[in-house]
Formats: C-alpha cells, structure tokens, sequence
C-alpha cells in the first residue's frame, strides 16, 4: 500500500532531523508562554513521536493519554476496513485495473472479421469419420478446436460474455458494480482516518501550536460548509474556477457501465459527498497540518510547501490518471500549502476548497455512468469481440 509506506518513511525521516524537537520547535506564530514547571517539562510529549505513533489510529492519542479519543479512532478505522474488505469479498466485486475495456477499433474489426469467417472458431463441430482407413475431418481451418456454441456457452457459465451493448458499441468503456462503488466509497475513509490519526497526535502533543489543540473534528468537517471561511477570496474563487471546469467537462471521459438498481437508488451521490469530504479532510490533516507546519517550523514556509506538495503528488501515484495528472496535483499542492500558510497555519480553509473540487468533479462524472439492464458484474467484451479479448478469455 504506497499511501501507508509514504507516510512511514516520511515520518522516519521526520524523526531523524527532529531529535531536538521536543526542546527547540516552537509553533510558526511566537507566543509567550507563562514559565513551565519542571514537573511540566518532565510530562511533556513529543510531537513527532505522537505523529509516528499515530499511523496506526489511536495509538498516538493512546500514548498521549487521551483514551477515548484513540478508542474511537481504532474502532473507526477497524469497523470501516472491515466493512470494505467484506464488499471486496462480493461476487459482483471489480478488481481495480479490471474495470477499464480499452481496444483499438482495428483490432475489433479484425476480431469480428476472423469469427465470421469461422477462423478463430470452428462453427461446425468436429466430424471424424473413419472411411477407407483415412480420417476426414470437417474442420475449416480454425484456430482452436472449440465450436462457437460450445465456447458461448463457456463464457456464459463463466460469467464473462455480455449481451450487446448499445451505450458501448464500437468504444472503449468502464464497467463498475454495487460492491465495487461501496468498497470503493469506504477506502477514502480508510486512509482518511490514519492520515487524521498523525495530524490529531502531532497537534495534541502541542505540534501545532497550544491554539490548535482545541480543534475539533467537527469543526473540520464543517468547514465546507462554514460562511465565514466560504467568502474568504483565496477559498471562493478557486470553489468558483472548479465549478467552471466541472459544468464544461461534465461530458468528457468514456462511459461507466453499472447496474441500473445503483443508478437509481442515490449510491452514487453518496459516493461522491464521501470521496469529497474524507480526503479533504485527511490529506489536508496529514500533509498540511503535519508535513507542511512540522517542515516550515524548522526549515521555513517555502520547505513546507515544497515538501508537502511533493508528497501529495507522490501519495497519487497509483491512481490510473497518475501520469496524466501530476502536473495539476503538484500545484493544487502548491496552492494549498500556500493556503495554509496564509490563514497562519489554519486547514480549514484548504479543507473546503479540496472538499469543493472533489465532489464537484464527482457530481460531473454523473453524466458518464450508463445504467445497463443487460449488465452483469464481469462484462469484457461485447458482442463483436476485439481481437485482443478473444485470446486472452
């Protein structure tokens, strides 16, 4: 799981080049504190240590000595994989790099050619008939010696032949399933609540600042939706620039193919408001709250943005537009670490605008999921067969 070993070595690292954390690091904003006893300082936690522990949800709040906090926080996290891996479990469940049906419209024709010709598939059965002391066989001259019957009964059986598609007919498409979009939703959530777990144990260890420590989730799960960070300029215009690309993208991107029961009953939208708030909620914790304030504290705000933006374009590498999409991440990285700088060290204000950017790109994928009455959960190929597919099933 790149996600989880990204957020180990880092705060590895961030161990090594913070041995004096405990006594040196002081929060970006001076404050004047009233003198500490030595009993205090002797009971002091170290941030950074909270934050490692904290990969594992609760332990960090566990050794910090807040109980119910970190019971929550395991429970969380164990009651949410457990609930995904049980949809991944799902006979109807996609694998992730199975769901895209991708071909070149030459190999489909010459895929469709060679089975009406009977070159691939014998559409007689074979005959061998014993006269004269010699074998004659009735075969054309097929590839495999499966008839075309006995091979569509095949892949009936084996659930991998679908009925012709009319959304799908001569193009690429994606293919997704009640458990897919379910365990799918549930996974953000997943690493979401690790993610939080490092900010919430670096923050209540006094990482961020005395000031920090009163925040509360509720307080960052609101925050898309709180007037007084919406109408701050750096957070309504980009809201405004994504909305724009939404409403003229809406239409791009091959169409996804699903059940016609999800299409209907609002899982959809649901997914989409989970995608939206969860990672805005855990990337902002984790590589703004912890990576840029933890890195900007000791070497300055434009290490902390760097940083931080880095990583979070890094965290996105196994997802299927990485390549596509590295250059946009690293400056949506950009932005939010400077947006985190700029309301002294404050993620709510980044949380809305990734809340907003995410849910309005999953509100526009609406337009490319197809409700299909002829589907079934491991379609591959439509009626005419791409060359590609009809060797490799």
């Amino acid at each position: 799981m790149k996600y989880f070993i990204l957020v180990l070595i880092f705060l590895h690292q961030s161990l090594l080049f913070s041995q004096e954390a405990d006594k040196e690091d002081t929060p970006i904003k001076e404050e004047k504190h009233s003198e500490q006893t030595k009993e205090d300082l002797k009971n002091k936690k170290s941030p950074h240590l909270a934050a490692l522990l904290g990969v594992i949800p609760g332990l960090g709040q566990f050794y910090l000595g807040n109980h119910r906090t970190s019971a929550v926080q395991l429970i969380s996290f164990l009651s949410i994989n457990a609930a995904e891996n049980h949809f991944r479990s799902q006979p109807d469940y996609i694998n992730y790099y199975d769901r895209d049906v991708k071909f070149d419209i030459n190999e489909a024709v010459i895929g469709y050619s060679l089975q009406k010709n009977g070159w691939v598939y014998n559409d007689m059965p074979y005959k061998v008939v014993l006269q004269d002391q010699k074998f004659y066989k009735d075969l054309g001259y097929p590839i495999f010696s499966e008839t075309t019957f006995d091979r569509e009964l095949r892949l009936w059986k084996e659930r991998k032949l679908a009925e012709e598609n009319t959304f799908v007919k001569y193009g690429e498409y994606s293919r997704t399933s009640r458990s897919s979009v379910y365990a799918d939703m549930l996974n953000n959530p997943v690493l979401s609540i690790m993610m939080y777990s490092v900010y919430s144990s670096y923050r209540d260890a006094g990482g961020s600042g005395e000031e920090k420590k009163t925040e509360t989730i509720n307080q960052l799960a609101f925050a898309p939706f709180n007037p007084s960070i919406l109408k701050k300029t750096e957070v309504f215009i980009p809201i405004a620039f994504f909305a724009a690309l939404a409403a003229a993208t809406y239409k791009w991107g091959n169409p996804i193919l699903l059940p016609r029961s999800v299409k209907r009953d609002g899982s959809l939208y649901l997914e989409a408001f989970v995608d939206g708030i969860s990672p805005a909620i855990g990337e902002e914790a984790f590589f703004r709250g912890y990576v840029n304030h933890s890195v900007s504290s000791r070497f300055g705000p434009a290490a902390g943005i760097g940083t931080s933006s880095l990583l979070f374009m890094l965290a996105h590498e196994a997802n299927s537009d990485a390549k596509e999409g590295r250059v946009g991440r690293m400056l949506a990285g950009l932005y939010f670490g400077w947006l985190h700088y700029r309301n002294n060290y404050d993620i709510r204000p980044g949380i809305a605008v990734h809340f907003w950017n995410n849910f309005l790109i999953g509100l526009s994928m609406m337009a490319q999921y197809k409700a299909d009455r002829n589907y079934d959960k491991s379609q591959k190929e439509v009626y005419f067969m791409p060359i590609n597919f009809t060797f490799q099933l």
